[in-house]
């Protein structure tokens, strides 16, 4: 009886590693006090974000260029643009994340930081842009 519950545990232990380190697990964090997943899936950031519940986000998907709001779900690095654009390495040290490889919301928000727009870098000078922009 004993070996059949040490059996059990290790079979729950081992489906709660695989679903914490395959990326299934969803960080859930008080966000505006509500608890949000904090994956990175924008669609999860858009459902409050529409301008009804909370303050309208700005983002583009389609034809994205300078002087309109940021793009989303969009490759990193854009093909063809590779030159334009640190390396992947260079993001991920200063804690900037893609959704599915795709820029996302939390690639410049940080749902943990509590400061204004809950950016990962004070944006001074356009710092934020230039760790993935290269002039």
């Amino acid at each position: 009886m004993r070996t059949m519950a040490l059996i059990a545990v290790s079979i729950v232990l081992a489906l709660l590693l695989y679903l914490l380190t395959d990326g299934v697990y969803a960080e859930q964090v008080a966000h505006h006090g509500q608890i949000v997943d904090n994956s990175g899936d924008p669609k999860e950031c858009i459902a409050c974000h529409d301008g009804l519940i909370a303050p309208q986000a700005h983002y583009c998907t389609v034809e994205c260029g300078f002087g309109t709001s940021h793009s989303i779900l969009k490759d990193y690095p854009p093909r063809e643009k590779e030159s334009s654009y640190k390396p992947l390495e260079s993001l991920q040290k200063k804690g900037i994340r893609l959704f599915d490889g795709k820029v996302s919301c939390v690639s410049c928000h940080d749902l943990t930081i509590t400061s204004k727009n809950h950016l990962i870098i004070d944006n001074s000078g356009s710092a934020l842009c230039y760790s993935c922009h290269i002039t």
